[in-house]
């Protein structure tokens, strides 16, 4: 019990993938420039409590409908 590493997608321990921070920075260096270049908006005036955030059941946690945004750019639009 305990012993059951296969599942940890970077390992563990000393054998830890070297790569695991440069993983990490990779996904959240996009992500953060997405969010910080953009306002986001839902489509055709959706209403955010209408959403459907139900998760799937699997090996990773994914919602069962797909959300969908509308980026819109900052330097395109006046307002901001």
């Amino acid at each position: 019990m305990g012993n059951h590493f296969e599942f940890i997608p970077f390992g563990s321990g000393r054998r830890v993938c070297p790569g695991l921070l440069l993983g990490f920075a990779n996904v959240i260096h996009p992500l953060a420039q997405l969010l910080y270049h953009f306002e986001w908006e839902l489509p055709n005036g959706t209403n955010p409590e209408e959403l459907d955030m139900t998760e799937t059941h699997g090996l990773t946690a994914k919602k069962k409908e797909n959300l969908y945004l509308i980026a819109i750019d900052y330097r395109n639009n006046e307002e901001f």
